[in-house]
């Protein structure tokens, strides 16, 4: 597995004795705006916890800039800050978020959360824990194939998503856009590493699962909503219906599972060869 690096986006900071604000910004969409306004923090010895860019409304292409940053100790005043970040002229506004007490601030000012032009919500995975191990608790296999029925929906739209990303349909380019888009939605780290349009079958391999990490003992198979998605993207990708089955999931979780994806039709015979 190649490696990877975590990325943080809770905007908010908890750590007993910080002064810690957050500063929203709108601008006109200039070139060099961030570092123009990084240099005001780092100008005084300010020193920006955390940093995020992105457009305020696609279609206006007014560019959002958040910066949480530390005053502990510092002589500046948030406000006198506010008032330099004004008088450049790529500002339209300036939004000045104050923590909840010191020590612990909490950016309370932007929602919803979007990906993808679509809101979203932010589930920890002591919650997914929760919610998925329930439903599988209280429901045994019913609710095992509930999450796979449901990550089959999913994986269908996904492909529609994706497919109108692309404008075209390119089997290879749209999974390896899955494979990537699970890095970036917290799925797990996937790799297409076999892909037949003849057969109508795929191996994926998987890393460092959210549903992996989750599972019970009495899974055997420890991935049910994502064999769902993949089952659902790759009938739309193969235009036949098709099924998903791990067949290796190691409980090294630094060793790789591996789900197959092939027609439904096959289905008895598959279940029967692919064990490795």
């Amino acid at each position: 597995m190649e490696e990877t690096i975590p990325i943080e986006i809770g905007r908010f900071f908890i750590e007993k004795g910080k002064e810690v604000f957050g500063f929203s910004i709108i601008t006109t969409g200039q070139k060099g705006e961030i570092s123009q306004l990084a240099h005001i923090f780092s100008d005084r010895k300010l020193n920006i916890i955390y940093m995020t860019s992105s457009y305020r409304k696609r279609e206006e292409k007014r560019p959002w800039i958040f910066f949480m940053v530390d005053f502990t100790g510092s002589k500046f005043k948030p406000e006198d800050i506010v008032n330099e970040i004004n008088k450049l002229e790529f500002v339209e506004s300036v939004r000045l978020i104050k923590p909840i007490k010191n020590g612990i601030f909490v950016d309370s000012i932007h929602f919803p959360i979007i990906v993808g032009g679509e809101r979203s919500i932010i589930f920890r995975v002591s919650i997914i824990d929760g919610l998925i191990n329930t439903l599988k608790r209280q429901l045994g296999e019913a609710g095992r194939a509930f999450l796979y029925h449901e990550g089959f929906r999913v994986g269908r739209n996904l492909y529609k998503t994706y497919k109108n990303w692309l404008k075209k349909e390119d089997p290879h380019l749209l999974s390896k856009i899955i494979t990537v888009m699970s890095r970036v939605l917290g799925y797990g780290i996937a790799e297409v590493a076999e892909l037949s349009m003849e057969n109508k079958e795929a191996k994926i391999i998987i890393y460092d699962s959210f549903e992996r990490r989750t599972a019970i003992e009495k899974d055997e198979q420890k991935h049910n909503f994502i064999r769902g998605i993949l089952a659902g993207f790759f009938t739309e990708i193969f235009k036949i219906l098709t099924v998903a089955k791990e067949t290796q999931c190691p409980e090294d979780f630094e060793k790789p599972c591996i789900i197959h994806v092939f027609p439904k039709e096959k289905e008895i015979y598959y279940s029967s060869v692919l064990v490795e």
